[in-house]
């Protein structure tokens, strides 16, 4: 994986679990690990980082962002 896909997913995750409060699952690691665009990390994180979201509103969003790719 490249550094910046690397620093990206590794920010993304720590920050999840910073907001939820709990280590994420294997499933939910290997999810965000996979490899995006720019803009794709981007999204992500001004969704997490919103403050109106509240810790339910981004686990929510976790368990979407799953069922959506295991739809996929």
């Amino acid at each position: 994986m490249e550094s910046f896909d690397e620093n990206y997913t590794n920010a993304i995750i720590d920050k999840l679990k910073s907001i939820i409060g709990r280590d994420l699952t294997v499933k939910e690691i290997n999810y965000f690990k996979l490899e995006r665009s720019g803009i794709a990390y981007e999204m992500i994180m001004d969704y997490i980082l919103d403050n109106e979201k509240s810790r339910i509103d981004i686990e929510h969003y976790i368990k979407n962002v799953i069922g959506e790719a295991e739809q996929n």
